[in-house]
């Protein structure tokens, strides 16, 4: 099983095969490549996935908050912003991190932030009653299923049932959306929103911090031995 970790110099160096190993439990399927390649992959998820956990936890925990200080603000466009932004910013990390496990998934979640965003934005037949409601519905739905995918692309690591967790969670919210949407009006359907964004926060910081722990474990301390 060695040789599949093995330099691609050719040479045969015992001492290195273990440390060989530990990123390729990580990364499975960058085995064909270097280890500097498993390496550089584990950064750039750990350092891109914090950016975007800290940058998610905190405008979700913004989207709860406003509705309830703010009672005047349009929601509406508080959520077509969001989405614009956070479209934006998916892209630019598609971008950054090309090649590195989940982005696809930024890549599609980008095109549908923009997407939704712009057409709150510029369609105000979209902005009036549920159609609203209906529209952060399947907003919601396909969020949650682009969560799971990008839980798929980084199923190496430890944590990636989060993002899998943090998929369903946002098509419960769905429902959850036009449940009470009705009885609360659009400061729920924000809230909701809100909620879903801070979770897929915590799901990418907790992506991140595995892939930190995997990259120091894989230069020091050995996580699974000869396995």
């Amino acid at each position: 099983m060695g040789d599949q970790y093995r330099s691609i110099s050719g040479g045969h160096d015992d001492s290195d095969d273990n440390s060989r190993r530990r990123p390729a439990f990580f990364f499975p399927g960058v085995r064909s490549v270097s280890y500097e390649m498993a390496q550089d992959y584990l950064h750039r998820v750990c350092l891109y996935f914090t950016v975007y956990g800290v940058a998610f936890l905190i405008v979700g925990v913004l989207c709860i908050l406003l509705p309830i200080i703010f009672t005047g603000i349009s929601i509406q466009h508080l959520v077509a912003w969001i989405l614009i932004i956070g479209g934006a910013a998916s892209l630019l990390h598609f971008l950054l991190v090309f090649g590195a496990p989940g982005t696809t998934s930024f890549l599609l979640l980008g095109l549908v932030h923009l997407a939704v965003g712009l057409w709150i934005l510029f369609q105000k037949s979209v902005r009036r009653g549920s159609a609203f409601v209906w529209l952060l519905f399947g907003w919601f739905f396909i969020h949650g299923v682009l969560k799971m995918l990008m839980g798929y692309e980084v199923r190496s690591l430890k944590s990636w049932p989060m993002l899998a967790g943090s998929g369903t969670i946002a098509i419960i919210l769905a429902i959850l959306n036009v449940a009470l949407a009705g009885a609360y009006g659009f400061q729920v359907v924000c809230i909701l929103f809100g909620i879903d964004l801070a979770i897929t926060g915590i799901a990418f910081l907790l992506v991140s911090g595995m892939a930190y722990y995997a990259n120091r474990s894989a230069d020091h301390n050995p996580l699974l031995g000869d396995a």
